[in-house]
């Protein structure tokens, strides 16, 4: 069970990773920012649907990195390589791309699927 103590760690530690403000973070997470805020100071309980959407969005952003430090290893590869080497590093980065793509369609789609859960729960 996550405790508001736990919630206020997850919640500054994400908002440090993005960059954002409570506001900005509690719109990619897809809430009004005083309820995020209520949340986080126990007014309101911690749901399961704003939980998965937290995890969603960590692991979002950790794919994001790795992604991101794939292309970098890739680029910086492709500087000391020959030109066949420079083709199959260009596929390769082509193919990271498209992973991306399909983990953020993947993501949309696990949203979606939660919020239709919950509103059948309701």
């Amino acid at each position: 069970m996550t405790t508001n103590s736990d919630l206020k760690h997850i919640i500054v530690e994400l908002k440090t990773k993005l960059n954002l403000t409570q506001a900005q973070l509690a719109e990619r997470l897809g809430v009004n920012a005083s309820y995020l805020s209520s949340v986080v100071n126990g007014r309101f309980p911690l749901t399961e649907n704003l939980m998965t959407r937290i995890k969603l969005l960590e692991e979002n952003n950790d794919m994001r990195i790795m992604a991101q430090k794939a292309d970098d290893t890739l680029k910086n590869a492709k500087l000391s390589m020959n030109d066949d080497s420079t083709a199959i590093i260009a596929k390769l980065m082509g193919m990271i791309d498209n992973l991306q793509t399909q983990v953020n369609e993947d993501r949309k789609l696990l949203n979606i699927l939660v919020d239709r859960i919950i509103n059948q729960k309701q």
